[in-house]
């Protein structure tokens, strides 16, 4: 096994032995780190630009015409950004290992504030944000790629999401006040 470390200047990993086996400079001003069992994409939140590596170094760049707001990578490597958009409140894309890009998400008018795609990256949660009255109006998405409606949607009226963590069977929605967990397998 290994472990990834992010700085704010580099991406590091060890094994479990405590050797280092990658050191890579991002070269980013606000970075933010999403892990699968094979790699990791380290992106500049509130820039455009993201880094995806295995063990042996920086496999893909990525650069995006919006500013990413969130992001996260799967097992066999598919990649998931929310980006900020002039034309939607916010949008999410997905990308193949190779970065071909694989579906579109727009969102009209919540922010796209969390994301996570599933261990078999078929599957995303996507946490929205808004507020309305004063008050948070949050829901958790999950969707599948073959479609822009949701296979699930929760309303988690008056409550600020503030992680989506994967379980492995599912997905934990960390809120302010509230916790929730819902099964991948459910839809």
């Amino acid at each position: 096994s290994y472990y990834y470390f992010l700085t704010d200047t580099s991406v590091i990993a060890y094994s479990n032995n405590g050797k280092m086996i990658l050191n890579d400079s991002h070269g980013f001003s606000n970075p933010i780190i999403s892990i699968s069992d094979t790699r990791a994409l380290v992106f500049d939140q509130g820039g455009k630009k993201a880094n995806i590596y295995n063990l042996k170094g920086k496999i893909h760049t990525y650069e995006s015409e919006y500013e990413i707001i969130n992001a996260s990578i799967s097992s066999d490597g598919t990649v998931a950004f929310a980006t900020h958009s002039d034309k939607y409140t916010s949008v999410l894309k997905i990308y193949d290992k190779n970065l071909n890009h694989i579906y579109t998400w727009n969102s009209a008018k919540d922010i796209i504030s969390n994301v996570i795609l599933n261990k078999k990256g078929n599957r995303v949660a996507v946490s929205t944000l808004n507020v309305v009255s004063g008050q948070y109006d949050s829901k958790m998405h999950i969707l599948n790629f073959d479609s822009a409606d949701p296979v699930y949607s929760m309303d988690l009226n008056n409550s600020l999401v503030l992680s989506l963590e994967n379980t492995g069977r599912g997905i934990s929605v960390i809120c302010a006040d509230k916790y929730k967990h819902v099964n991948w397998t459910k839809f």
